[in-house]
C-alpha cells in the first residue's frame, strides 16, 4: 500500500483568477511525487480555483478542472489511465454548460452532448468507434423531442422516430443495412406500435400488413395470401429496433 504524506502551506495565496485568499494542498506518494493539487478558502475551507490529480504514480495526468466555492467552474476535463482524453465539458456554478464531449480510449468522440444549467439542451449525438454516427436527435428541457435517427456501422440510416417528452410518439420508419425499406407505423405514449404497421422483407417488398392498438397488433394482411385474414393477434418480431 502507497503511503502518502500531505503538505499544507501555512502561508497565503493569492490565484488571479480569484482575488481571494486561499491556502495551497499538495498530495505526494512516498517518491515525492505529486498526486493532488488544489486550494481551499481560509474562511469556508472549500475547494477554489486549479484542480489536478495523477495517478498513484504521480507520472499520468487524470483530471485538470476548477473550482468555485467548493463547486466545478470553468473548464473539466478527465483523463484514462493511459493518458488520453476521456471527457472534456465546461462547468458553471457546479452545473454542466455548453458541450460535453466524451472519447474512446482510441482517441475517437463517442458522445456530443450540450447543455444548458445542468440539463440536456440541443443537439445531441453518438459515435460508433470506426467513427460513423451511431444515433442523433435533438433535446429540449431535458427531454428527446422531434425526430431522432439510429444509424448502422456502416453509415447506412436504421431507423427514423419521432419523440416527445422522452418518448417514442408519432411515425417512425426502419430500414436494412441494404437501404431497403424494413418497417414503417406509428408509437402512442412510448414503444407502443399504434395504428397500421406495415412490415417488409430484405427486399423492400411489403409482406405483412397490420392493426396495432397500444402495442397489441392483429395481421390482417399477408403477402403470400390472395384473401383478406380475419384479425389474428400476433407478437412484434424482435428485430425492430428501439432507441
Amino acid at each position: 500500500m502507497h503511503r502518502y504524506l500531505l503538505f499544507l502551506t501555512v502561508f497565503l495565496v493569492f490565484i488571479p483568477s480569484c482575488r481571494e485568499p486561499v491556502d495551497e494542498v499538495e498530495i505526494r506518494n512516498r517518491e515525492d511525487r505529486l498526486l493532488e493539487k488544489f486550494y481551499i478558502t481560509k474562511e469556508e475551507h472549500k475547494r477554489h480555483g486549479p484542480y489536478v490529480r495523477y495517478d498513484s504514480s504521480g507520472m499520468v495526468l487524470l483530471e485538470e478542472s476548477n473550482y468555485r466555492h467548493g463547486q466545478l467552474d470553468g473548464a473539466y476535463k478527465l483523463y484514462y489511465p493511459s493518458g488520453r482524453l476521456q471527457e472534456e465539458a465546461t462547468y458553471k456554478d457546479g452545473k454542466l454548460e455548453g458541450v460535453r464531449k466524451l472519447y474512446y480510449e482510441g482517441g475517437g468522440l463517442q458522445i456530443e452532448e450540450h447543455y444548458l444549467d445542468g440539463l440536456f439542451e440541443g443537439p445531441y449525438r453518438t459515435y460508433y468507434e470506426n467513427g460513423q454516427v451511431d444515433q442523433e436527435g435533438q433535446y429540449v428541457n431535458n427531454e428527446m423531442t422531434g425526430e431522432w435517427k439510429r444509424y448502422y456501422p456502416s453509415g447506412q440510416l436504421m431507423e427514423v422516430v419521432q419523440f416527445e417528452h422522452n418518448e417514442e410518439n408519432g411515425p417512425f420508419t426502419e430500414y436494412y443495412e441494404n437501404g431497403k425499406l424494413k418497417a414503417e407505423g406509428s408509437y402512442l405514449g412510448g414503444d407502443k406500435e399504434h395504428g397500421l404497421l406495415l412490415l417488409y422483407d430484405s427486399t423492400g417488398t411489403l409482406e405483412r400488413k397490420m392493426h396495432c392498438n397500444h402495442g397489441i397488433c392483429k395481421t390482417f394482411w399477408l403477402a403470400d395470401s390472395t384473401a383478406v385474414l380475419p384479425d389474428t393477434t400476433v407478437n412484434i418480431p424482435d428485430s425492430l429496433l428501439r432507441f
